[in-house]
């Protein structure tokens, strides 16, 4: 199985996780020294909060369109 995984993932930098994490960790330090907001507020403002509430958001908009969709298809049917 993990070999497969490897597979899979050959054609990644093997160093595409470490670099991502570290230029995420230097966005929100930059952010910090523009804001005045500490690090650990803002990972708890965007990790905590922020996320997911735009999960809960994404998942609201996404109930509300197969409604609608669904009374959509239901109005054709009985027209």
């Amino acid at each position: 199985m993990i070999d497969r995984v490897k597979v899979a993932f050959d054609w990644l930098p093997e160093t595409l996780v470490h670099d991502l994490f570290w230029a995420c960790v230097h966005i929100l330090n930059f952010i910090c020294k523009h804001t005045g907001i500490s690090y650990e507020a803002l990972n708890i403002w965007v990790f905590i909060i922020i996320q997911p509430a735009l999960i809960m958001l994404f998942a609201l908009l996404w109930l509300h369109a197969r409604r609608r969709l669904a009374n959509y298809r239901h109005n054709l049917e009985t027209v």
